[in-house]
């Protein structure tokens, strides 16, 4: 049940230096407790912010997340600000297997959602070939309403996010590192998942240099599909302000929940 209906939240967009977590890690401190003294409530950071695409090292820079050095520390900010932190992606190993996890943080520090990546990207980065597949959906629930977490190329699968919202999810937050040369896609898919599940999008993406590959662009969109917020491709921390009571009305103005027909969403298998 909501309990608020307005939310000031920050969206860091920074540089991540592929390789070197202690770098990363100090100018996301730094910029998570920047956007806390500006009066960010809820606070995003990007998709493998601590140690970036260096799949290569993963054996040195994954580890359980209960005993992860990048989010015990975002714990201790969460709690000493008391602020929420969907705080991005982190490498993490269990049972054997690596994983890219989110983490949804309270502002008493607890651990209150993880998300495993469902969707690897396979081009590129070749993420598929190191990290397995997660298995399950991410909801958190919060004062203002139910939350869900996927992870850059999952923007691509609507079912997934139409699942959450199903669920209850009011909001959509998306990590990433979403990579230039695709950039249109990113702003078009964000607004298009809000259009269509009628929520708020909030997109974080990584930035960089002319080449790192990486160019911002993380927007925060509302649930009628309009850019409430949006970067450039320079380091910076995005600020907004959610109003809830846009959720109600847009439903009501096009009752899309009301009037779906369910049997049309079957995959049949016709194999």
């Amino acid at each position: 049940m909501r309990e608020k209906m307005s939310l000031d939240i920050a969206v860091i967009q920074m540089a991540v230096e592929p390789g070197t977590p202690a770098i990363n890690m100090e100018k996301a401190v730094a910029m998570v407790r920047e956007a806390a003294k500006n009066g960010s409530e809820l606070i995003v950071l990007p998709e493998l912010w601590y140690s970036g695409y260096a799949l290569d090292q993963l054996a040195a820079d994954a580890m359980p997340l209960s005993s992860h050095p990048g989010i015990q520390q975002m714990q201790r900010l969460a709690k000493e600000y008391g602020v929420f932190l969907a705080a991005g992606s982190v490498a993490t190993k269990k049972q054997g297997s690596y994983y890219n996890t989110a983490v949804f943080i309270d502002n008493a520090g607890r651990i209150t959602g993880q998300y495993d990546k469902i969707h690897l990207f396979p081009l590129g980065l070749h993420e598929d070939q190191y990290f397995a597949p997660g298995k399950d959906f991410c909801l958190v629930d919060t004062p203002w309403g139910r939350v869900g977490m996927i992870l850059c190329y999952d923007i691509r699968f609507p079912a997934l996010c139409q699942n959450l919202v199903l669920r209850g999810a009011e909001m959509l937050i998306i990590p990433a590192q979403f990579g230039a040369a695709r950039i249109q896609h990113w702003n078009i898919l964000a607004q298009a998942r809000a259009i269509e599940n009628q929520c708020f999008v909030l997109a974080c993406d990584v930035t960089g240099d002319k080449d790192s590959g990486y160019c911002g662009s993380s927007l925060v969109v509302s649930p009628w599909g309009e850019v409430l917020v949006h970067g450039d491709d320079q380091e910076t921390i995005l600020y907004g302000k959610l109003d809830f009571s846009q959720i109600e009305k847009v439903r009501r103005t096009i009752p899309v929940f009301e009037q779906r027909r369910p049997i049309f969403d079957e995959i049949i298998d016709k194999k």
